[in-house]
């Protein structure tokens, strides 16, 4: 199940995945009104975080791509309230959370795994549907 979240004011959504809202909202964010307070929580640079969020509001009103590789349609400018969450290695309620695709090259046709000279093997690839689902909501503008 998909939930669509939209920046206040905005047009624009992006698909997130219900139990990705869930951990967000209640099991490791911190939610604070202030950047100078949000910044505490971890121990950064105030100064450091502020400078980072006003230019990429900047990025945001000028609707221009952004220095940290956002398209100018991705960019939504940031108000307060304001979230940090730790998802280090070792956050004890979030760790890491990454998503690793590829590695298998493919027969598209057959589902065959080939081998790194490019022949096909004995080998199949499976739940294919369920990336192929994956891919639509979350990587390529392709299957959109």
């Amino acid at each position: 199940m998909k939930l669509f979240l939209k920046a206040k004011g905005s047009n624009k959504s992006a698909p997130i995945s219900k139990g990705c809202c869930k951990n967000v909202n209640v099991f490791n964010a911190v939610k604070k009104k202030k950047i100078q307070d949000l910044a505490a929580v971890y121990n950064i640079n105030s100064s450091n975080l502020e400078n980072t969020i006003q230019q990429y509001n900047g990025f945001a009103s000028a609707s221009s791509s952004c220095n940290l590789g956002k398209s100018a349609e991705d960019i939504v400018e940031l108000n307060a309230p304001y979230y940090i969450m730790d998802i280090s290695i070792d956050s004890r309620l979030s760790p890491l959370p990454t998503l690793t695709l590829g590695g298998l090259l493919l027969n598209e046709e057959t589902g065959n795994v080939k081998n790194i000279k490019g022949e096909e093997s004995t080998v199949y690839m499976l739940l294919e549907d369920q990336l192929l689902v994956f891919v639509r909501i979350y990587m390529s503008q392709d299957y959109q």
